[in-house]
């Protein structure tokens, strides 16, 4: 019995090989080839002919041809057809993205719904059953009669069913879920993918039936399969959505019929995908009343510009009622949160992410030692570090923040004015050490802090409240293959911050929001009563951070 053919092809650019290898040569992509079975049939062209559906052999003069102006259909949603480029063009593929649950099938099985009132629509499933599609069009309150359903995953019996059934608008969820009888590859291999966008490009483009497809997307947030797929399309837009947000945002990446980088917003409620008209609103919507200031910034997304409160590292002169602040420095108010608790965040927040996850390296399962566990940089450290997975001591003052300390999630908190955070440090860790230790006091501790770090340990200095010139023996550093690290973070460039901007809404901002850190803040001052701030500040009673406000009466 011969041996079954096979072939290598890239998973993100669709090139095959006879032989495996391990870079592609035509995307330069390392390690993406994957075996498949080769083709037991050359693909078919189908009746279309040409790729576009022209006929074959076909030359023509460019004068010749005749001019038509697209006439656009609207979908019935406003805000889908903002994202479109106006409405639906005939012949026309669109690509829809997202994650599981997004709501893809939802805003697909409604635009059919609207549709169909005037033109045959035909939804193909081949992922969920009649009954499961039919209970969500009852949950959505839609009308069952006017949704044409076929289920299927074979793209010949799909095209030839639309072929007789002849429909202005096809839905196929989702294209990974398809197979053409002319390769013996999977469904969703590469080759099944690339042959059966290309059947239904060139079905769209001689019929002239609008085609929707759906794909899923990797944990990269990019559409699984080839790019290839993406070029393949007239349209390509991205669903995307907050942590927890009912909002959800739909993103043209690709429109060869209208403008790309246009922004739809949804609002996903029991009844299905609400369009929303005015983003602005959700935007600078605030149910605790009067703030102690706000930022609104305008950004300019597609068609239109949106209103948004953000917050902001600034680089000095934060003592006024207005400053500015490097674009790269703005980050988004995290839903939920009033201005008084985002503006607590920034200096907090860039200084433990720096120090503590990118100079300290914490990993999950390490211990860190946070001295002034109490204090704005603190507060926020154990709750990142807990978050992260870690084990958390710090030092405190007076018994009540050590209570205060241990409901923020701390392990352990030790008062340096009734025993020595070294011996305490040497019994909880049962004579290892800790892995991080953040310090901003120097002078004394930075000896100690030597003595009390693990093998392979890090010690991160961001401040010095008693002096930054000490004597130190480093041969224990060099014994226990220690690192001495610190930054200040006044200092970094612009460039640097952005970066530490984007890091803080990439992984922080999520656990925010998620409820996993939350700001504390001790008391918020009158501008005018700035110097009574400090001299809170300088008492050590505070818990969390001091804020100074910019309106009256917030305190």
């Amino acid at each position: 019995m011969a041996k079954a053919k096979s072939r290598f092809v890239c998973r993100d650019c669709g090139a095959a090989y006879p032989k495996w290898q391990g870079q592609c040569h035509d995307c330069g992509a390392w390690n993406t080839l994957e075996e498949e079975a080769a083709p037991v049939a050359p693909p078919r062209a189908g009746k279309g002919g040409g790729y576009a559906g022209v006929a074959a052999g076909q030359v023509q003069r460019l004068d010749a041809v005749e001019l038509q102006a697209e006439t656009l259909v609207p979908s019935g949603i406003s805000e889908f057809d903002r994202v479109l480029g106006g409405g639906l063009v005939r012949g026309s593929v669109v690509l829809i993205g997202g994650d599981p649950g997004i709501g893809k099938s939802t805003l697909l099985l409604q635009t059919v719904h609207h549709l169909a009132q005037s033109m045959p629509c035909l939804y193909v499933s081949g992922e969920e059953s009649p009954r499961q599609i039919g209970l969500r069009a009852e949950r959505l309150g839609l009308a069952r009669e006017r949704i044409v359903l076929f289920s299927e995953t074979q793209i010949e019996r799909i095209l030839a069913t639309a072929a007789a059934e002849q429909p202005a608008v096809l839905v196929v969820d989702s294209i990974q879920t398809l197979y053409s009888e002319a390769l013996s590859a999977a469904p969703g291999a590469v080759s099944q993918l690339r042959e059966c966008a290309a059947q239904l490009v060139r079905f769209a483009k001689s019929s002239g039936t609008t085609v929707f497809l759906i794909g899923h997307v990797t944990k990269e947030g990019a559409i699984a399969g080839p790019r290839v797929l993406e070029h393949m399309v007239d349209t390509v837009l991205y669903f995307e959505s907050e942590a927890g947000s009912r909002f959800r945002m739909l993103r043209a990446v690709k429109n060869r019929f209208g403008p790309v980088n246009e922004l739809g917003m949804f609002a996903m409620l029991e009844n299905g995908l609400k369009p929303v008209s005015n983003p602005s609103a959700i935007f600078l919507s605030r149910p605790d009343g009067q703030q102690p200031g706000s930022a609104v910034f305008p950004v300019w997304e597609g068609s239109r510009a949106l209103l948004v409160e953000v917050q902001a590292l600034v680089d000095g002169g934060g003592y006024a009622e207005y400053v500015t602040a490097p674009a790269g420095q703005v980050l988004p108010v995290p839903a939920g949160f009033s201005m008084a608790q985002a503006a607590s965040l920034p200096e907090t927040a860039f200084t433990v992410w720096a120090n503590v996850v990118e100079r300290g390296r914490l990993a999950e399962g390490e211990t860190l030692l946070v001295h002034g566990g109490t204090s704005g940089i603190g507060v926020m450290a154990i709750q990142v570090a807990k978050a992260l997975g870690a084990r958390v001591f710090c030092t405190v003052g007076t018994p009540e923040k050590a209570e205060a300390a241990l409901k923020l999630g701390a392990d352990a908190a030790i008062d340096y004015r009734r025993c020595d955070f070294m011996v305490e440090v040497s019994r909880l860790t049962e004579g290892q050490g800790v892995d991080v230790i953040l310090d901003m006091v120097g002078g004394p501790y930075i000896e100690r802090n030597l003595k009390s770090l693990a093998v392979e340990g890090r010690l991160v200095q961001i401040a010095f409240l008693q002096a930054s010139k000490v004597e130190v023996d480093w041969m224990r550093l060099m014994l226990k293959r220690l690192t001495f690290t610190g930054s200040t973070l006044r200092a970094r460039s612009p460039e640097e911050k952005e970066r530490l901007s984007r890091a803080l809404q990439d992984n922080l901002w999520p656990l925010l929001e998620a409820g996993k850190v939350k700001p504390v803040i001790d008391r918020a001052f009158p501008l005018e009563k700035a110097a009574e701030a400090h001299r809170r500040m300088e008492s050590s009673e505070h818990v969390g951070k001091i804020l100074l406000a910019v309106k009256p009466g917030i305190e």
